[in-house]
C-alpha cells in the first residue's frame, strides 16, 4: 500500500488522461479501504485516484502485472494490480480498485505496461550536465500510503481530542478564577461600605459604579436565605430592583423570558431556575413597582405598577393608525419589543374592539377597527 502516493489536489500527471472510470472504491489487498466513490484515471505513466481533497499517484513503472476479478451477480468487477519489489520482482501485496463490468480500463492499462509508456516521460540528464555538476544525492521521501494517511488523520482525531480536553480544563480553572473574583469583589464592597479602607469617597463611588456595570452583586441564594418562602420574596425584590429601569425603557412590559435572561446575565455565575424566578415573580404585589401579569393566552409578563392595559390599547391602535396594517412580526419591529409581547398586546387591543383582523394568503394582518372609529 505504500505504492500509492497521495499528491497535492492540483497535481497534474505529466501526459493526458487516456480513459477514465468513476464511482471507483479502493481496496487494502481484500479489505476496503474508506476511500470510496471517487474517480480513477489512466495516463501514459501513472494511474490517478480522485475524490474531493484526496488524489493519489501509482507509478506504470511500480507495477508488476493487473488481474481482472469478476464480479458476483451483484457486485462489481475489482482489478488487482500487483506491485513489485526494489528488486523488480513481484511481491504478493496487490491493491484492488472495483470497476463497472464490461470497461476497457483494465485493457487500456495492459498496453501501457507492455509498451512501458512511462519511460518516454523520464526524464534523461544531458551529457554536458553529467560532466560539469557532480552528482547530488537524491533525498528519499518516504511515501505514507493508505495505511499512513489513515494513521495520520486517526492521529489528528487524538490531537483534536487531547485540545478539546485541555480546553474543558482551562473553562474549568476559569470558573474557579471568577468565583475568587467575585469573592475578592464582594471584600472590597465590605470594607468600602464599613469604611475601614483608606479609599476616598470619590475612589468609592467610581469602584461602585464599576461593580455595577459589571453586574457583581450579592445574589440572593438558597445558602443565604434557605428554601422557604423569605427566599422567593428576597429574590423578588433583587429582580424588581434589578429590572425595574428594563421594563420602564421597554414601555412597561416586560415577557418573563426576557426577564429571565436579563437577571441572570446580571447574577453571573449565580444563576436562577425558571420555576424559582416565577415563584419570585409571584411574590411581588399590588404595592410593588412591578407585579406580575398573566396574559388570557397564558403568557407571563413582568408589568410595570403605572401601566394601564387600556393605555396600551390605545397605543396599539395609534400605531397601527400611523403605520397602516401590520402583521405580529412588522409591530414587534416597529415598537422593538419581543414577538410575544406584540401578539399579545396585538390579541388585547382586539379583545376591547379597537382593531380587527384579516387573514389572508398574505397572513394575518391586524386593522384599526373602522366601524368602532367611524360610529
Amino acid at each position: 500500500m505504500e505504492k500509492l502516493q497521495k499528491v497535492n489536489i492540483n497535481y497534474t500527471p505529466p501526459c493526458g488522461v487516456i480513459i477514465e472510470e468513476t464511482n471507483v472504491s479502493i481496496y487494502s489487498g481484500d479489505t476496503k479501504t474508506r476511500f470510496e466513490h471517487g474517480c480513477l484515471q489512466l495516463s501514459e505513466s501513472e494511474i490517478i485516484w480522485i475524490q474531493h481533497s484526496d488524489k493519489f499517484v501509482l507509478r506504470l513503472e511500480e507495477i508488476g502485472f493487473t488481474e481482472l476479478e469478476k464480479a458476483g451477480m451483484f457486485g462489481k468487477d475489482k482489478l488487482l494490480i500487483h506491485l513489485k519489489q526494489q528488486d523488480g520482482s513481484t511481491s504478493q501485496r496487490y491493491i484492488k480498485f472495483s470497476i463497472r463490468e464490461g470497461t476497457q480500463f483494465s485493457s487500456a492499462l495492459n498496453n501501457c505496461l507492455e509498451a512501458e509508456s512511462w519511460k518516454r516521460y523520464r526524464p534523461q540528464p544531458s551529457s554536458a550536465s553529467q560532466s560539469t555538476k557532480p552528482e547530488v544525492p537524491r533525498r528519499i521521501v518516504p511515501r505514507s500510503g493508505i495505511v499512513g494517511i489513515e494513521r495520520a488523520y486517526e492521529e489528528q482525531a487524538a490531537k483534536t481530542q487531547s485540545n478539546i480536553q485541555m480546553a474543558f480544563e482551562d473553562l474549568k480553572k476559569l470558573i474557579q478564577s471568577a468565583e475568587e473574583m467575585v469573592a475578592l469583589a464582594k471584600d472590597v464592597s465590605r470594607r468600602i461600605s464599613e469604611k475601614k479602607g483608606n479609599i476616598s469617597e470619590d475612589e468609592t463611588v467610581l469602584f461602585k459604579s464599576y461593580l455595577l456595570t459589571l453586574g457583581i452583586d450579592d445574589p440572593v441564594t438558597r445558602d443565604t436565605h434557605g428554601t422557604s418562602n423569605n427566599y422567593y420574596e428576597k429574590l423578588g425584590m433583587e429582580i424588581e430592583n434589578a429590572l425595574f429601569r428594563p421594563v420602564e425603557e421597554a414601555g412597561g412590559l416586560l415577557s418573563l423570558a426576557e426577564a429571565y435572561c436579563r437577571i441572570n446575565r446580571a447574577r453571573g455565575l449565580v444563576l436562577v431556575s425558571p420555576e424559582d424566578l416565577l415563584k419570585a415573580c409571584k411574590t411581588l404585589g399590588p404595592d410593588r413597582k412591578l407585579q406580575l401579569y398573566l396574559f388570557p393566552t397564558g403568557v407571563y409578563a413582568l408589568q410595570s405598577k403605572d401601566l394601564e392595559t387600556g393605555s396600551l390599547d390605545n397605543e396599539t391602535l395609534t400605531t397601527l393608525e400611523k403605520e397602516g396594517p401590520q402583521s405580529v412580526e412588522s409591530f414587534a419591529i416597529i415598537l422593538r419589543i419581543s414577538v410575544i409581547l406584540a401578539r399579545e398586546r396585538l390579541l388585547s387591543a382586539e379583545r376591547t374592539g379597537k382593531v380587527c383582523r384579516d387573514e389572508s394568503v398574505e397572513g394575518l394582518k391586524f386593522y384599526p377597527n373602522l366601524f368602532l372609529i367611524n360610529s
